[in-house]
């Protein structure tokens, strides 16, 4: 009987053995399975991410080309003719006036112009209100018809020369279209020059040069920018800053600040870390002589109203109201009549060209001339050195930036 029993429970043991192992290997299977999803998961989202910021820039680009194109359909509609235009021999038909019968038989006697015989009467002319048939070539329409419709006269516009600063004036405005811009002459390399910020610039990494300049030049061809607004040269600087320099002709004001939100965007697809774009700029100060000391100097306000004068009487614009190059006690006390002010300027190139030019304002023509602070601890602007003892002790030395070291002024 023993036998018997044993022999029974062995066959029922196997069973749960076999259940056992089957569940623990369908168990690992979907784990495996399991992380499987999770991966491809993760992946998924990654490529729907990307995808999003595709289609939104792609959306950014769209909006931005709408909104060029919009002010063509005002202009297309300007362009067409009247539907009604005006007969000059005498006023038209009304069309609810039903229309006069004609025959095409030749006329009788009765009705043939004879001497002390009434005229037939003439037909009134009927507007043509319908469409063209289909398959006749449009009427093009004619500047004598364009001008007809006007309801002012014609306008006479003169010759204006557009200087650099005005055109940055107004694509900074958003009034010029992108398409529109046109080049500048005299610019300075450094006003042409984008500084795009990074997040932890020393520990994110970088990318490739190539990347970044065809990333930016994909933007500006898709905006509708002219071919000389391209991006010719991309680095990093000592800071972790990337610095995108912008083809000849071409200034950073054109760009910033009407475009600043799309050149951002567009930035980032080629480096993530990118947080902020703009300009490369520093201030400059420029000497200007033989300023009137009774007219500027008997009231603090006075050098308000000297600031005042020179923005609404040129092109500069200034960053802070002029000083005093000597105090006006030393001054009056000398019985100088004219003395020395010193104005504060955006970038290199306004500075180059009042210190080249000199300035007008107030109906006098002033001597200008470059400054420079002197001092133990001072950083010359010009050569890099350090503690002159006047402005004119760089002498013979090579010109050195202090921001990257470049044979040129610190701009």
């Amino acid at each position: 009987m023993a036998e018997s029993s044993e022999a029974s429970e062995g066959p029922l043991a196997t069973p749960s053995v076999y259940a056992s192992g089957l569940k623990q290997a369908l168990r690992a299977e979907f784990e495996g399975l399991r992380g499987q999803i999770d991966t491809s998961l993760k992946a998924l989202e990654g490529r729907l991410s990307a995808f999003e910021n595709q289609i939104n820039t792609q959306l950014e680009a769209l909006e931005a080309k709408f909104t060029l194109l919009s002010p063509q359909n005002t202009l297309s509609e300007q362009l067409k003719l009247p539907k009604h235009p005006q007969d000059p021999q005498g006023p038209l038909q009304a069309p609810d006036t039903p229309r006069a019968k004609t025959t095409h038989e030749p006329p009788s006697r009765a009705t043939s112009a004879r001497p002390g015989r009434a005229a037939a009467p003439e037909l009134t002319p009927i507007p043509r209100t319908s469409e063209p048939r289909p398959g006749t070539p449009p009427v093009q329409p004619r500047w004598a018809d364009i001008a007809a419709g006007e309801q002012s006269g014609w306008k006479t516009v003169g010759k204006r020369r557009r200087t650099a600063a005005k055109v940055s004036e107004d694509a900074q405005s958003g009034t010029i279209r992108p398409g529109d811009l046109k080049p500048a002459k005299g610019e300075h390399k450094e006003d042409r020059r984008l500084i795009f910020r990074r997040s932890d610039p020393k520990a994110s990494p970088k990318a490739s040069r190539e990347d970044i300049i065809l990333t930016l030049n994909r933007f500006l061809a898709q905006g509708g920018f002219p071919g000389f607004m391209r991006v010719v040269d991309a680095n990093y600087t000592e800071t972790g800053a990337l610095s995108a320099l912008l083809d000849r002709g071409a200034l950073a004001d054109m760009l910033i600040p009407a475009h600043r939100d799309s050149l951002l965007a567009a930035c980032r697809l080629a480096d993530p870390t990118v947080i902020a774009v703009e300009l490369n700029e520093q201030w400059h100060q420029v000497k200007m002589h033989k300023v009137s000391v009774s007219c500027y100097g008997t009231d603090p306000a006075d050098l308000t109203l000297a600031h005042e004068k020179i923005e609404t009487g040129t092109n500069y614009h200034l960053m802070r109201n002029p000083i005093w190059l000597w105090p006006l006690k030393a001054v009056r006390d000398q019985g100088l009549c004219f003395s020395t002010i010193v104005i504060t300027v955006k970038g290199l190139s306004d500075a180059q060209r009042l210190a080249a030019d000199g300035l007008h304002f107030a109906g006098t023509q002033h001597h200008t001339s470059p400054y420079y602070e002197i001092g133990k601890d001072s950083v010359c602007l010009r050569c890099c050195g350090i503690g002159h003892e006047s402005f004119e002790a760089c002498g013979d030395c090579p010109l050195s930036c202090l921001i990257c070291a470049g044979p040129h002024e610190a701009a």
